[in-house]
């Protein structure tokens, strides 16, 4: 009886030992957990600052969220400023924006349409003729807003202005890209302390310093380059984001995001509030090549009282309207599966002009167009064409719109090495793109 009771005695003991032990694990799970969430929210708070840092409360316009709320198009305008001249002080918000781009989201499609506004863009403000780059100098601080919104006939839900010295320094952190150089680029403004040298044929390696120079460009000191200027220039500019919208993308960024996000703050505002920040950025990373669309406005470049000025052209721009104003989904366009980084595409200059197909390659190549893109020499034609070989024939709107060409030849079957060749004649203007 007493042996019993000492073995009843010892499993109570045991199991006593045993719900004590459970009981210090569940505390330290406890104290673990708590502390993950303390740190969390420190981190979540430590970004929050951040963010919050860049927040201009000043420029917010919300007449725009009850459509960003209910899933509509949400347009974020993105703007570098001009530096002008390095000698003179001049207050940011007066500069003239030397950069001008249109990020339209449209959840439903979950397409991102960047849209690059030429800035010389004619426009009226305060009943003057003026172009959209001065917008901000003589409109004031959230002008270019409301010159857009009335261009485009559409909402500016959000706005974010850049400077060059943080485009240069987010350039290095995150490493810098590799460009072809499809021309020789040689030009110098000393006023701008601004001195450029790419030599044709080469790949260089930009880091923050070369990528300014690389994305500003668009003539040589002896008046060479590009003969449609601000048209041109619009087209290595989006050769160069898709690089780094590339680069962005790979594993190797997670670690540079500490040292980007230590830069940003303090050289881009935003009307975005943080939680919009961090909610589109994690949209827009997640996008695959196939769901961003670049383009560039289209119309024509008369000069007017020796003004040289960019005209826009609701005619020409009627499948980028249609994206802006969510009709593209009604009208069954096929963005969504025009597959551009598998296509191939051979641009053949059939004119006089030197250096035409490379220059136009170079836009295509920036539309997301990502395998090389073979240029030569083709037969003297008066007409530009487009020729598809196996090609689904519903996408030929959508290709004569990204390649400025309305004469499409298309054939059933891919029978050579290229899905698309584009035949330059001497109609083509360079504008046209």
């Amino acid at each position: 009886m007493i042996s019993l009771g000492n073995r009843m005695q010892s499993r109570i003991q045991q199991r006593e030992l045993r719900e004590r032990k459970k009981k210090k694990k569940r505390f330290r799970a406890l104290i673990v957990a708590g502390t993950v969430l303390v740190f969390m929210l420190c981190l979540g708070g430590y970004a929050y600052s951040y963010l919050m840092r860049m927040h201009d409360p000043t420029g917010d316009d919300t007449s725009g969220i009850t459509d960003v709320t209910k899933g509509g198009i949400v347009n974020i305008l993105v703007s570098g400023v001009d530096i002008g001249d390095t000698k003179v002080h001049v207050d940011e918000a007066q500069r003239r924006t030397d950069t001008i781009i249109l990020l339209s989201y449209n959840p439903k499609t979950d397409i991102l349409n960047l849209v690059s506004i030429p800035r010389d863009t004619m426009v009226t403000i305060q009943g003057k003729t003026e172009k959209i780059n001065a917008s901000n100098v003589f409109g004031g601080k959230n002008y270019l807003n409301t010159s857009v919104g009335n261009l485009l006939g559409i909402n500016i839900n959000y706005s974010a202005r850049l400077n060059y010295e943080g485009f240069r320094k987010v350039i290095d952190a995150i490493g810098g890209v590799d460009m072809e150089i499809t021309r020789n680029m040689y030009y110098d403004d000393a006023s701008q302390n601004l001195h450029i040298y790419f030599q044709k044929g080469t790949t260089a390696h930009l880091n923050g310093k070369k990528a300014e120079e690389f994305f500003r460009w668009r003539q040589n000191n002896d008046g060479t380059g590009l003969a449609d200027g601000d048209i041109g220039r619009i087209g290595n500019q989006q050769l160069f984001i898709q690089k780094v919208i590339d680069k962005m993308k790979t594993p190797a960024m997670i670690a540079k995001i500490p040292a980007i996000m230590g830069i940003v703050p303090d050289y881009v505002t935003t009307t975005m509030k943080p939680e919009a920040m961090l909610q589109y950025a994690l949209k827009f990373a997640q996008l695959g090549s196939d769901k961003i669309v670049m383009s560039t406005l289209k119309g024509t470049t008369p000069t007017i009282s020796g003004v040289s000025y960019f005209v826009f052209d609701e005619d020409q721009n009627k499948e980028v309207l249609a994206a802006l104003h969510g009709e593209a989904v009604e009208t069954g366009t096929t963005q969504a599966t025009l597959d551009r980084a598998n296509l191939s595409v051979e641009v053949l200059n059939g004119t006089l002009k030197n250096g035409l197909a490379a220059t136009y390659a170079s836009g295509i190549k920036g539309k997301g167009y990502t395998k090389p893109i073979v240029t030569g020499n083709g037969t003297k034609s008066t007409q530009s064409k487009i020729i598809l070989y196996g090609v689904d024939k519903s996408l030929v709107t959508q290709i004569k719109s990204e390649f400025g060409i309305n004469n499409v030849e298309t054939h059933d079957q891919k029978t050579g090495n290229f899905d698309i060749i584009v035949l330059l004649g001497d109609d083509y203007k360079s504008s046209n793109q």
